[in-house]
C-alpha cells in the first residue's frame, strides 16, 4: 500500500459532527485508516454522568454498524482502536462524516492507494497493542469488494504468576462478518483463536480461503492484554476495473459500476446515449422497487439476454474492450446512474424491448415511452 495522504488531528470532538474531505486523483482501490480512542463513563465521571464516549463515521454517506465499526468508550476504556476501510473510490473529492457523543479523541487519518491484490497491514501508531482487557483493537472493513483469502500470524503469552495472583493471559479473538472463529485446541478459551495459556508465546497461523462476494465485510480483531501480531494479509479476488474489465468467471466479482456498465454495454452499446441511459435506469428502477442489489437484479435468470452464454453479445460482455469507445461511455453512464447524477428519461419503467419484436408481457404492462428502437414499460 502506498501512503498518499496523512493528517494528524489530536482532536477532542466534544459531542459534535466533524467532516473531513480528501481527494483522489485516480480511480481505484484505497485504504482509509482512522485511529481514535474513547473513554468510559467512569473515566468521564467528572465531566458527564454515566455517559461513555462514542464515535462513528460515514464514508460518502455509507453507514456502518456500530457494533463492528464504531469506537465505544464502554469497550475501549480510553484505549486506541484502528479502523481501516478498503474501498473503491472514483477520482473526485470524498467525505468522512464523524458523529461524536461526549468527547472521543480523533488522533489521525491516513489514505493509502492499493494497487496489489494482496493487502498487508499493521497499524503504525497502534502497535504494539496497548495492554488492556478484552476490547476491540482493529477492524478491517472491505466495502463491496470480493475477498479470496485471509492469513493472520500471531502469538500470545501465558499470564505471569504473582504470589497467589495470576495475571491474565494474552489472547486474540478473530471475528469475520459477525462469526467468531473458534479455537478447537484443548484447554483453550474457545472464543479466542490465539490463547496465551495454550500457546505460551508460540506463533499460530489462521489461513483460510474465504471466497466472499463483493459485499461489505468486517474482519475484527479483539485483544486481551498484549498479543503480538506478525502478519495480517488479505488477498482480494481480481477486481475488474474500467480499464481492465475482463470477466473473472464470476460476475459477482464486479463492482456495482462494472456490472451495470456490462449490462448497458451488452444490451445497448450500438444505441444512442439516451437509449443507453434508459436501459440503465430500468435496472435502477428494479433495484429501488424490489430492494435488491444491482447484481441480484442483473443476474436474475431469464431477464437480460446478453448474460446468456449462447447469446451473440456475450463475447463482448466478458471483454468490453473489443469496443472500447462504447464501453467507456457505458461505464460513465453507469457511474452517474448509481450516484443519481443523470436524469431518469423512462419514469418508473422496469421493462423494455426492441421494436423488432413484441413479447407477450408487454400487453400486460403500461407503455411509458419509446427511445430510438426501444419501448419502455412499467
Amino acid at each position: 500500500m502506498k501512503l498518499i495522504k496523512e493528517e494528524r488531528f489530536d482532536l477532542r470532538l466534544k459531542g459534535k459532527e466533524f467532516n473531513w474531505n480528501f481527494e483522489v486523483e485516480k480511480e481505484g482501490i484505497y485504504g482509509i485508516e482512522i485511529l481514535a480512542s474513547c473513554k468510559s463513563w467512569w473515566q468521564n465521571f467528572l465531566k458527564s454522568f454515566f455517559k461513555d464516549d462514542e464515535l462513528s463515521v460515514k464514508i460518502d454517506g455509507i453507514s456502518f454498524p456500530k457494533k463492528s465499526v464504531a469506537w465505544s468508550g464502554n469497550n475501549l476504556k480510553g484505549l486506541k482502536k484502528t479502523n481501516i476501510f478498503v474501498i473503491h473510490l472514483s477520482s473526485e473529492i470524498h467525505n468522512l462524516n464523524f458523529l461524536a457523543d461526549q468527547s472521543p479523541f480523533l488522533e489521525l487519518i491516513r489514505i493509502y492507494q492499493i494497487k496489489e491484490s494482496e493487502i498487508s497491514f499493521l497499524p503504525r501508531d497502534n502497535y504494539p497493542i496497548q495492554d488492556g482487557n478484552r476490547r476491540q483493537w482493529l477492524t478491517i472493513v472491505l466495502v463491496n469488494l470480493p475477498i479470496k483469502a485471509l492469513k493472520i500470524e500471531a502469538s500470545a503469552e501465558e499470564g505471569k504468576e504473582f504470589s497467589i495472583f495470576k495475571r491474565d493471559d494474552s489472547d486474540l479473538k478473530l471475528i469475520i462478518d459477525g462469526e467468531i472463529q473458534k479455537n478447537e485446541e484443548p484447554k483453550s478459551h474457545k472464543n479466542w483463536y490465539w490463547c496465551g495459556r495454550v500457546l505460551k508465546g508460540k506463533e499460530k497461523v489462521f489461513e483460510r480461503e474465504l471466497n466472499l462476494k463483493p459485499e461489505i465485510h468486517y474482519i475484527e480483531l479483539w485483544a486481551d492484554r498484549s498479543p503480538k501480531i506478525k502478519e495480517i494479509k488479505i488477498i482480494l479476488k481480481k477486481i475488474p476495473t474500467v480499464d481492465s474489465p475482463e470477466w473473472t468467471g464470476n460476475f459477482y466479482d464486479d463492482p456495482e459500476e462494472i456490472i451495470l456498465a456490462r449490462l448497458i454495454f451488452g444490451e445497448a452499446r450500438g444505441a444512442s446515449r439516451d437509449a443507453k441511459i434508459g436501459v440503465g435506469w430500468v435496472v435502477k428502477n428494479r433495484v429501488l422497487k424490489w430492494k435488491k442489489s444491482y447484481h441480484e437484479v442483473i443476474l436474475q435468470p431469464y431477464q437480460f439476454s446478453c448474460f446468456n452464454q449462447k447469446d451473440p453479445n456475450f463475447p463482448y460482455l466478458i471483454n468490453p474492450l473489443l469496443e472500447a469507445k462504447a464501453w467507456y461511455e457505458c461505464y460513465e453512464i453507469a457511474q452517474k446512474i448509481i450516484k443519481g447524477e443523470i436524469e431518469n428519461p423512462v419514469d418508473d419503467a422496469t421493462h423494455y424491448h426492441d421494436i423488432s419484436s413484441h413479447p407477450s408481457w408487454a400487453d400486460e404492462m403500461e407503455f411509458v415511452c419509446q427511445i430510438d428502437n426501444l419501448k419502455f414499460y412499467k
